[in-house]
């Protein structure tokens, strides 16, 4: 059974500050290698895309290297998925509302090979996420439905991450953990959507910056 275990391609601890402070996802900007789940594939500029800044780099706040955040991000970049899942998981005890904290505790779930467990925490983390974030978190519920064989689902969740905004159209293509629905004609009409999200995402990064270009 395919299991997704590296860390995002580009993911430095700057990355994962940007997630913490629940920046949006460019999803073509960052690519993660296959068979790995997605963060909320984070970056410095992806508020942008999404109009919510214009200068983020002014506007946001530094995550301390000591928050509790901070040290389980280092426990995933380090591959510790095991202890990275127990810190994530002591957050969602603490913080249930805290979609962040269940999304990043489904991925350490997933990437050490606990797809059961990762499977509800997707979900979970899609339930209280919003957006782009949303549509990750049903992007790697999807995944883990691939992976156990139970294509019904899979295609569903799939096109509940698409409707959701997911903009992954590169991933969508070359995730192994979607081999097993790719063939499927409901997947080509979920990357038409996707395709969809992924040129209206650019357009508004285009028209964000156009602003932001305009105000200095």
């Amino acid at each position: 059974q395919t299991m997704k275990s590296n860390l995002l391609k580009y993911t430095g601890f700057a990355m994962a500050a940007a997630f913490a402070m629940g920046c949006a996802a460019d999803s073509t900007s960052v690519q993660p290698p296959q068979n790995e789940p997605l963060t909320h594939q984070a970056k410095a500029d992806s508020a942008e895309a999404q109009g919510k800044m214009c200068d983020h780099k002014h506007d946001k706040k530094k995550m301390s290297k000591d928050s509790p955040m901070a040290k389980a991000w280092e426990l995933v970049e380090a591959k510790n998925y095991g202890e990275a899942a127990t810190a994530f998981k002591s957050m969602t005890e603490s913080e249930p509302d805290n979609a962040k904290a269940w999304h990043m505790y489904g991925y350490a779930l997933h990437a050490k090979g606990d797809l059961d467990e990762a499977l509800e925490a997707h979900k979970k983390a899609a339930e209280l996420g919003e957006g782009k974030h949303k549509g990750t978190s049903l992007y790697n519920a999807a995944c883990v439905y691939s992976l156990k064989g139970d294509t019904e689902n899979a295609l569903t969740y799939l096109e509940k991450a698409a409707a959701a905004g997911f903009a992954g159209s590169k991933h969508l293509t070359t995730d192994k953990d979607l081999d097993s629905i790719r063939n499927d004609a409901r997947f080509s009409a979920i990357m038409k959507t996707v395709e969809g999200n992924h040129a209206e995402m650019k357009a508004e990064k285009a028209a964000a910056g156009a602003e932001c270009q305009h105000k200095h």
